[in-house]
């Protein structure tokens, strides 16, 4: 059911600016959300990942991104790729997600190995 789920949500995502009075996508709206509600109903959470600090047993990291703001903490989600879930609070699906890293090691790491 998650694949089917996270269609709807990709055609929802690129379909709203410019089909939101549009009755089909409407339609498609209404039985995403229906869906999801039912799925909720029997005990479906999805996790909320972006601000969150970074946690293994939540979070796949895809990518860890320099931190453009020196004061910002490290390791927190700034984006997420793909939703993860839960199903009576055992995580069924990672969320995969983006993480902030600290900008000095990173750019301390790109320093070194340009050195070689």
């Amino acid at each position: 059911m998650l694949p089917a789920l996270d269609d709807f949500e990709r055609f929802l995502e690129h379909s709203q600016e410019e089909n939101s009075d549009n009755p089909f996508y409407k339609g498609v709206e209404l039985i995403y959300n229906k869906l999801l509600k039912t799925l909720e109903q029997r005990g479906l959470k999805i996790l909320e990942t972006v601000g969150q600090p970074f946690d293994v047993n939540l979070h796949d990291a895809l990518l860890v991104m320099p931190n453009t703001d020196p004061n910002a903490p490290p390791n927190i989600v700034v984006k997420e790729v793909q939703k993860g879930y839960t199903l009576y609070d055992k995580v069924i699906r990672h969320a995969k997600v983006i993480v902030s890293g600290e900008a000095n090691a990173i750019n301390g790491n790109q320093t070194e190995s340009g050195a070689d």
